[in-house]
């Protein structure tokens, strides 16, 4: 039997639809045999909304986007808009054509998404294109469990609203452009929490006097604008003084094995600690990190101080902090033990990516942890960062002091270290840029200059230009 076709989709998860199809219409067999949709001279419809299906791999750096088949489509137009700003979508790539039911696409964190999927027509057939595509939302931000009241105290708030016990990580949401106040310490104990705002629109938290977040088990901390001036005595981030048995290990630290994490906030006058284990327990804290922030610091103290406590892995990344006066005061001391002599770990890392770090520690040891200098099982990562009137630069001795000798595994690219207006130099950095990196009036803003440092695109990349459309800049 032979019949005219008009059916060209060839994918995977259309494939099965077409052997059923076949097996209904195919009387006997021939070597020279095709099948028909049966559907020809339409106006196509797109594919139904409730039909289109999500699948996320496990890393949560993919997801697979199906639909059903709409018979007699030439295929599918597909286009993905980033909807962040839900009144100013940003389209993502090209209009892809789709020869299939499905398409991978790649995704990021805390990302609102829209997919429009329109059927495109097929000429043989005489088949029109959908007039419409199909617009399905989507979104990696982890669900809300509850939205705080604008214009709330935060602090009065979890008193009043206990936090459920859950073995789930539950997200509180501040109001887009919301005003807050924290009149006192918020410790969220065992509870996994990530407490956000608007990724384009921060709330802002005014803290009062006391003021002050803590925990014992994950926390993040996302999308917030922070005005700790008032705050002058105290700490941003601490851990809780009373952790529960539970998280114990055997050689005697209470280890947060989920991640602590502040990101894409701008924290204002910090006064003390950034992060303080408050003397209280040995912690193990297996990730730590400050990731696309910017934090103006008026340092007096430590600003990461873990007097007991250890950092297993600790991140700066993409991020801006710098002090408006000067101040001999480490940037982290942490007296805990190597994470290698804690239950359940071998290897740590101390991690510097793409900063702008200014007027922190000035002629000062940057970090300070015995028990961590000279191990090989710590790895230094310091790359693509701008460091200028930090640590030791005057006297070549910002990673020295860190590594201690070079036993510490170490990986240096593209960083400059600047002193007092002038280049520096670094014992065991060796390849570092040499022009002068930004300009900086005391404002704040730091505009980065240096034809090095903008052509290898150092330092925190909210000061560097936008890469041209097309370039493919590293």
């Amino acid at each position: 039997m032979k019949s005219n076709h008009f059916f060209s989709l060839r994918s995977v998860c259309c494939l099965a639809f077409a052997t059923m199809l076949l097996s209904s219409c195919i009387n006997g067999y021939d070597e020279d045999w095709t099948f028909s949709s049966g559907v020809s001279g339409i106006a196509l419809e797109s594919p139904k909304a409730e039909e289109v299906t999500f699948t996320q791999n496990p890393e949560g750096t993919r997801v697979t986007i199906e639909w059903p088949v709409v018979m007699g489509a030439g295929g599918y137009e597909f286009i993905a808009y980033n909807v962040d700003d839900a009144n100013n979508p940003v389209q993502l790539g090209e209009a892809q054509t789709i020869d299939g039911c499905s398409v991978d696409y790649n995704i990021a964190e805390d990302t609102s998404y829209k997919f429009c999927i329109r059927s495109l027509g097929n000429e043989e057939a005489g088949n029109q294109e959908a007039a419409a595509a199909t617009e399905v939302l989507y979104s990696t931000l982890l669900a809300t469990y509850a939205e705080i009241p604008n214009n709330t105290d935060l602090t009065a708030y979890f008193n009043e609203n206990p936090i459920p016990t859950s073995g789930e990580e539950l997200a509180y949401d501040l109001v887009p452009g919301g005003n807050y106040t924290m009149s006192g310490g918020i410790d969220f104990g065992g509870h996994k929490i990530t407490l956000r705002g608007n990724k384009v629109n921060h709330p802002k938290v005014t803290f009062g006097e006391d003021a002050s977040f803590a925990t014992f088990a994950g926390l993040k901390i996302k999308f917030i604008d922070f005005d700790c001036n008032a705050n002058t005595s105290g700490t941003f981030l601490g851990l809780s003084k009373t952790p529960h048995d539970s998280i114990k290990v055997a050689s005697g630290e209470y280890v947060i094995k989920d991640p602590i994490a502040i990101q894409s906030c701008n924290i204002y006058d910090i006064n003390k600690y950034l992060i303080y284990d408050n003397n209280s327990q040995k912690y193990g804290v297996e990730n730590l990190s400050i990731n696309d922030c910017y934090i103006r610091i008026n340092q007096s103290d430590v600003l990461l101080l873990f007097k007991k406590s250890s950092t297993i892995n600790f991140t700066l990344k993409e991020s801006t902090l710098f002090s408006t006066k000067q101040s001999s005061k480490f940037f982290a001391q942490i007296s805990g033990q190597r994470p290698s002599k804690i239950t359940g770990y071998t290897n740590a890392s101390f991690n510097i990516n793409n900063c702008t770090l200014y007027n922190l520690a000035y002629n000062k040891d940057f970090v300070n942890w015995n028990n961590y200098r000279g191990q090989n099982i710590v790895t230094l990562n310091i790359q693509k960062s701008i460091i200028v009137d930090c640590g030791n630069i005057g006297n070549k001795d910002f990673t020295n002091k860190i590594m201690g000798n070079t036993n510490m595994v170490h990986n240096f690219r593209n960083n400059t270290y600047w002193w007092n207006g002038a280049v520096g130099a670094d014992k065991n950095d060796t390849s570092t840029l040499q022009t002068e990196p930004f300009s900086y009036t005391g404002d704040g803003t730091f505009t980065v200059t240096g034809s090095e440092q903008l052509a290898n695109r150092t330092g925190d990349p909210r000061w560097l230009p936008e890469v041209p459309e097309g370039d493919t800049a590293e």
